[in-house]
């Protein structure tokens, strides 16, 4: 279904928008707002950018694409909780996925022809970052700036220039990720310690062929 770009401030806006938008749950942990199947065009604004809430919410099957020339973002979270991005498409965006100062989970998306496929930027801690393909990004695929704790396990990251990127970021968890084709570097540490790191490092073919 298209639909405009969506802009969500705080807990009492999320409850307002769920209503108006006649989204599922109520923001609990158990029944979580529920943004799906949407088909967003960013190229006039950031496709989901959502920021200053805890509520629970889970944003699952959306497509969100063509904010690249305009620098606008796929989806941008700010000082957000508790938010699942599952099964998305995100492309030709400036970056397709930005947490600042959050804790979320992403996973099953593809992320693609972006400057940058997925960032953590600073404050950005625990996140899980799990089974997603991240790949044709012209810069990074996954780029971490003062992030710690995070988990990033079962990506396949191909076709960027550094597919795994750590400035300042430390203490995280990057494990069975299939890293390939990447122009410059798999995986680049810059100031960044007491990680693990283990990935399965290719050139070519693809470890699917």
């Amino acid at each position: 279904t298209p639909h405009a770009p969506i802009y969500i401030n705080g807990n009492n806006d999320f409850a307002s928008q769920a209503s108006s938008e006649g989204w599922a749950g109520d923001g609990t942990v158990d029944n979580p707002y529920i943004i799906e199947n949407y088909d967003i065009n960013a190229s006039t604004a950031d496709g989901i950018y959502i920021q200053n809430t805890d509520v629970y919410f889970v944003v699952r099957n959306c497509t969100i694409h063509d904010g690249r020339s305009n620098y606008h973002e796929g989806i941008y979270l700010y000082n957000v909780q508790n938010a699942k991005i599952e099964n998305c498409q995100i492309y030709n965006n400036s970056w397709g996925v930005v947490l600042v100062s959050s804790s979320n989970n992403i996973s099953g998306c593809q992320i693609y022809n972006n400057f940058v496929g997925i960032c953590l930027y600073p404050f950005s801690n625990n996140n899980i970052i799990i089974s997603n393909y991240v790949y044709n990004n012209s810069d990074y695929g996954i780029y971490l700036v003062d992030s710690s704790n995070n988990n990033i396990t079962t990506n396949y990251i191909y076709n960027n220039s550094y597919a795994i990127y750590l400035d300042y970021a430390s203490n995280n968890n990057i494990t069975a990720n299939y890293v390939y084709n990447n122009s410059l570097y798999g995986v680049y540490l810059c100031a960044s310690s007491n990680n693990i790191l283990s990935c399965l490092l290719y050139t070519s073919p693809s470890p699917r062929d």
